[in-house]
């Protein structure tokens, strides 16, 4: 038994040396640990069923615009019953009334867009810089809003609401779409360590209220 906890930490040693060697930080590995979406892109990466695609850099205000229609959060519905109106193929059974209570003031049409800082950054950093001129970071309402009437945009890349803070078993989650395996998934991320740079933030700014 002592000869393989010391085999696991003598790894774990290891790989938190090369990855310093190339210039991460062990913040960035624990970001990873607590997100099983991205390490199993990372794997598949490793394994050879996947490949790394270049991006070309550009500023790190970068916005991309979802698109120039609103979203509309519907008044008087769970977190559940909006997760089924955007039919996805999976959800994180950790996603429960409870931890994502409806927020009346989530009602109405909003502005929106996707914001992408396009480097490593952490949760506080990311909100920060994203909720400039009226612009607010996505709450769990609009996230499933916006997962509805946008479906295909999520398997572009994960679009995460860091409005959407939850806690689960005493650490920090978020809500976020992604695909997996082609199929559409609503899951818990992370709000620990580093984002990597595909990520997507969704931010909202209110066009006009409605009654919940």
């Amino acid at each position: 038994m002592a000869n393989s906890e010391f085999s696991v930490v003598g790894l774990a040693h290891k790989f938190l040396l090369a990855g310093e060697s190339v210039g991460y930080k062990p913040t960035t590995f624990n970001g990873m640990a607590e997100k099983p979406g991205l390490l199993a892109d990372f794997l598949a990466v490793y394994e050879g069923r996947a490949r790394i695609i270049p991006i070309e850099v550009t500023p790190a205000t970068t916005i991309v615009q979802a698109a120039r229609s609103t979203l509309t959060v519907l008044p008087s519905l769970t977190v559940l019953e909006r997760i089924a109106l955007g039919s996805y193929d999976w959800k994180n059974s950790d996603i429960t009334e409870s931890r994502f209570p409806h927020n009346i003031a989530t009602v109405g049409e909003w502005e929106h867009d996707l914001y992408h800082p396009n480097s490593f950054t952490s949760s506080e950093d990311a909100k920060s810089s994203a909720e400039v001129d009226g612009w607010v970071v996505a709450e769990a309402e609009h996230l499933l809003a916006f997962g509805k009437q946008f479906p295909d945009v999520q398997r572009k890349f994960p679009i995460i609401a860091l409005g959407s803070v939850c806690e689960v078993r005493g650490n920090r989650r978020v809500l976020g779409l992604w695909s997996g395996g082609g199929g559409r998934d609503i899951r818990l991320f992370g709000w620990r360590g580093d984002w990597v740079s595909h990520v997507r933030f969704l931010r909202v700014r209110k066009v006009r209220s409605s009654v919940a």
